[in-house]
Protein backbone atom coordinates (compact mmCIF):
# COMPACT_ATOMS: atom_id res chain seq x y z
CA UNK A 1 0.00 0.00 0.00
CA UNK A 2 2.91 2.38 -0.08
CA UNK A 3 2.93 3.57 3.51
CA UNK A 4 4.73 6.68 4.30
CA UNK A 5 6.55 7.71 7.32
CA UNK A 6 4.42 10.87 7.79
CA UNK A 7 1.16 8.04 7.69
CA UNK A 8 2.54 6.19 10.03
CA UNK A 9 3.47 9.35 12.32
CA UNK A 10 -0.62 10.25 11.87
CA UNK A 11 -1.80 6.71 13.11
CA UNK A 12 0.48 6.51 15.82
CA UNK A 13 -0.49 10.58 16.83
CA UNK A 14 -4.68 9.28 16.53
CA UNK A 15 -3.37 5.97 18.49
CA UNK A 16 -2.66 8.23 20.91
CA UNK A 17 -5.21 10.48 20.93
CA UNK A 18 -7.75 8.10 21.08
CA UNK A 19 -6.25 6.38 24.39
CA UNK A 20 -6.08 9.39 25.97
CA UNK A 21 -9.56 10.06 25.66
CA UNK A 22 -10.12 6.38 26.65
CA UNK A 23 -8.08 7.49 30.01
CA UNK A 24 -6.14 4.61 29.12
CA UNK A 25 -3.10 5.18 31.77
CA UNK A 26 0.39 6.60 30.22
CA UNK A 27 2.10 3.23 31.22
CA UNK A 28 -0.21 1.20 29.60
CA UNK A 29 -0.28 3.73 26.43
CA UNK A 30 3.55 3.78 26.49
CA UNK A 31 3.75 -0.33 26.74
CA UNK A 32 1.58 -0.33 23.45
CA UNK A 33 3.89 2.16 21.37
CA UNK A 34 7.04 -0.06 22.79
CA UNK A 35 5.09 -2.54 20.84
CA UNK A 36 4.22 -0.98 17.86
CA UNK A 37 7.49 1.15 17.04
CA UNK A 38 9.41 -1.45 16.08
CA UNK A 39 7.02 -2.90 13.41
CA UNK A 40 7.31 0.68 11.87
CA UNK A 41 10.16 -0.68 9.37
CA UNK A 42 7.68 -3.50 8.37
CA UNK A 43 4.92 -0.99 7.91
CA UNK A 44 6.48 1.96 6.25
CA UNK A 45 7.83 1.90 2.60
CA UNK A 46 8.09 5.31 1.89
CA UNK A 47 10.37 7.56 3.59
CA UNK A 48 8.43 10.15 3.03
CA UNK A 49 6.74 12.82 5.30
CA UNK A 50 3.90 12.85 2.68
CA UNK A 51 0.22 11.41 3.78
CA UNK A 52 -2.80 10.69 1.53
CA UNK A 53 -1.14 8.69 -0.64
CA UNK A 54 -3.83 7.06 -2.99
CA UNK A 55 -4.84 3.28 -2.10
CA UNK A 56 -4.67 1.03 -4.88
CA UNK A 57 -7.25 0.10 -7.27
CA UNK A 58 -7.65 -3.47 -5.35
CA UNK A 59 -8.49 -1.79 -1.83
CA UNK A 60 -11.66 -2.61 -0.23
CA UNK A 61 -13.16 -1.02 3.08
CA UNK A 62 -13.32 -3.47 5.81
CA UNK A 63 -17.16 -3.72 6.73
CA UNK A 64 -18.32 -1.72 9.23
CA UNK A 65 -18.34 -3.14 13.12
CA UNK A 66 -21.70 -3.35 14.49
Amino acid sequence: MKVTAGEFEVVMQHLGATLDELNIPKTEQDELVDLLRPMRDDIVEVESPETGTPLPDSYQAAPPLS
